[in-house]
């Protein structure tokens, strides 16, 4: 009969680039999740503003045509208006088509950027009369509705007389591009981020995991090659089944001496 304590067989454990690679895949997954949960962030964040900045417009064009109709200068004849349509246009690239629609829906004035020129595009004849049905709200803030269609934020806006009745309507359609074109560029950056740290982790975490297999199988090495007279290095490594058993022996040998410690303490006393 040998020696040897018999050992059960054990399952080979994964190999170095098996966990390298388990851990890149999951830092890489958890990397994609934050870049989508960004990006879903920075749309949202950049609809908003794109809205904000038409609804703005659309302001100050429904200020200057509130302003004629105080002085009771219908719609059709104002000449402010038009002049505030065109220095509108002038200053800022991403607006493309603005309109000024009377009570009845129909456009009495409209303008469109140079680069946009031709036929200027109208909402539609009910969506007006529906906006110019609403009510006024508690807010100093005329009655409005924004929409995203295609790649242009629409804005309608209700125009009130000095009584605050509602007497028409301006329109515009303001360009998303060039923000959607700098998100673009932004997630690609953070993409590329993402993926470079991936690797970088993941190289990082091979040479650890690497630096510990090898000093492991050193130490395995000495415990196979170590003589009958030769100790042990100071980090022995023991099989997990080897620990068990010899935790499970000292538990025994505990529980057998612990009843005899009571007796013994009492006869040196006596």
């Amino acid at each position: 009969m040998s020696d040897q304590p018999d050992h059960a067989p054990q399952a080979p454990l994964p190999s170095l680039g098996a966990w390298v690679a388990v851990i890149g895949l999951g830092l890489g997954l958890l990397l994609l999740l934050a870049a989508l949960l960004v990006s879903l962030r920075l749309e949202k964040a950049l609809t908003d503003l794109v809205q904000a900045r038409a609804v703005l417009m659309a302001q100050q064009l429904a200020d200057a045509a509130e302003g004629g109709l105080r002085f009771g200068v219908p719609l059709a004849d104002q000449t402010e208006t038009p002049r505030k349509m065109d220095a509108l246009l002038r200053n800022d690239p991403a607006l493309r088509h603005m309109a000024l629609l009377d009570e009845h829906g129909q456009p009495v004035r409209s303008a469109s950027a140079p680069q946009h020129a031709g036929a200027t595009p109208h909402p539609s004849k009910p969506a007006v009369l529906r906006l110019l049905g609403l009510q006024p709200t508690a807010t100093a803030d005329p009655p409005h509705k924004a929409w995203l269609s295609g790649p242009d934020m629409h804005v309608l806006m209700q125009v009130r007389d000095a009584s605050g009745v509602p007497s028409g309507a301006v329109w515009l359609a303001y360009s998303a591009q060039e923000p959607r074109t700098a998100l673009t560029h932004s997630l690609w950056q953070l993409g590329l981020w993402a993926v470079a740290m991936t690797a970088g982790v993941t190289l990082l975490l091979w040479a650890l995991l690497w630096t510990v297999s090898r000093r492991t199988a050193q130490a395995l090495a000495t415990l196979d090659q170590r003589g009958p007279g030769q100790h042990a290095p100071p980090w022995p490594l023991l099989p997990a089944p080897q620990a068990l058993r010899t935790l499970a022996l000292l538990e025994t040998e505990l529980a057998v001496w612990a009843p005899l410690a009571p007796e013994r303490a009492e006869r040196e006393v006596a």
